[in-house]
């Protein structure tokens, strides 16, 4: 697992324990150097200088992008993020202007990386999406996302049954009452993700 992925997943943890949507997400360099980094804030109180807190557009992409200034170029930059980007969220990678989006893990409801937009300022940025590149921060990426819909009683079924059908062998793991006993004990605890990680069930970690 590369340092990004371990910081956007540790990211995306603390948004878990902190009651928003548990999205990580980091900016890295040409030399792979993270450069900026933000976790979802949607349900969160404050957030630091420049980023957004207690708005549905509180997203970890944006408040990580949010963070590169304008007087530089990012076409050698990649943006990490936990989950697939929404089309929020891309449409902000597309103003940053990074090269290249990365996910984890696929969002079927909201995901929008394969949008297309057919106008000249998509055709000059260009960017290169990857999607899925490591079995085991996806796998913990969906555990940490699926599991935060089985805790809150809010979840909209339309939200999660695209889930769901997508990722059926995820959300059968991170709804069972053990695994969710686990994280909200390792949260209630201030455990960090590599504690919590290892007191997952062996299954599937």
């Amino acid at each position: 697992m590369t340092a990004a992925w371990e910081r956007a997943l540790a990211l995306g943890w603390e948004s878990f324990c902190s009651g928003s949507q548990p999205i990580g997400a980091v900016v890295t360099d040409e030399r792979d150097h993270v450069v900026a980094e933000a976790r979802s804030r949607r349900h969160d109180r404050a957030a630091p200088p420049g980023q957004l807190a207690g708005t549905r557009v509180a997203h970890a992409e944006l408040n990580a992008l949010a963070q590169l200034p304008t007087n530089a170029y990012y076409s050698r930059h990649t943006l990490w993020a936990t989950v697939e980007p929404c089309c929020l969220c891309m449409g902000a990678a597309v103003q940053t202007g990074v090269g290249t989006v990365t996910f984890a893990w696929r969002d079927h409801y909201a995901g929008a990386t394969a949008m297309v937009v057919d106008n000249p300022q998509m055709r000059l940025k260009g960017i290169t999406v990857v999607g899925e590149p490591d079995p085991a921060v996806r796998w913990l990426a969906g555990v940490l996302l699926a599991s935060s819909y089985a805790i809150d009683p809010s979840s909209r079924p339309h939200v999660i049954e695209p889930m769901r059908e997508g990722h059926p062998d995820v959300f059968a793991y991170a709804e069972r009452g053990d695994v969710i006993e686990i994280l909200e004990s390792s949260r209630d605890r201030g455990l960090t993700l590599d504690e919590m990680r290892v007191a997952l069930p062996k299954t599937q970690r």
